[in-house]
């Protein structure tokens, strides 16, 4: 599926969530993927609503407006995918329109809990409103060719960033912007 096709349906996806969560956003892999021309694999869609305190109120929530959505796992302090970020309350997937959706609650705003949090600089990205929104630090990814590592809490032998790195074979990693920095002096 092409990038437009992905992004209207993710549009319309996230029209229907307005009254769920207006702060609603997409982030990280599908905005970095649509800005460099490549097709998502699937889209996280981070949302907050504090007042939707257990599983079944998210899903009969989300079912009001037209989505049959299903939890993964039942702990997310200890799913392998999510552990690092204790801003996670759930993740929920769905699947539309030949695209795959998950949706992720987080325990504080999405402005400030989501993209300032991701463990790399080549993911600090967010879609919202038709539009693709890069932070300094994206920007700087693309400018250097260099995937920094920007959250300490992430190893560098991590799957992720073993898999990001995987994904931008022409990008050089640094464990942190000093290394970057050096190189750039060096270089």
């Amino acid at each position: 599926m092409n990038v437009e096709k992905q992004k209207r349906i993710t549009d319309f996806v996230l029209g229907r969530i307005y009254p769920i969560s207006q702060s609603a956003i997409v982030a990280g892999g599908a905005p970095r993927d649509w800005y460099f021309g490549r097709s998502a694999n699937d889209i996280d869609i981070y949302f907050y609503r504090p007042d939707l305190e257990t599983s079944l109120a998210v899903c009969s929530t989300f079912y009001r407006v037209g989505f049959t959505i299903r939890q993964i796992g039942e702990e997310f302090t200890n799913h392998p995918l999510y552990e690092k970020n204790a801003m996670i309350e759930r993740v929920f997937d769905y699947e539309f329109s030949g695209l795959k959706f998950q949706f992720i609650q987080m325990n504080q705003k999405t402005f400030t809990s989501v993209v300032k949090n991701f463990p790399l600089n080549i993911c600090m990205i967010w879609y919202k409103n038709g539009k693709i929104n890069g932070t300094p630090d994206f920007f700087r990814a693309v400018r250097h060719n260099a995937i920094v590592k920007v959250n300490p809490l992430y190893a560098n032998s991590d799957a992720y960033i073993k898999k990001i790195c995987n994904r931008f074979p022409d990008y050089k990693y640094y464990e942190n912007y000093e290394e970057l920095a050096k190189s750039l002096l060096d270089g």
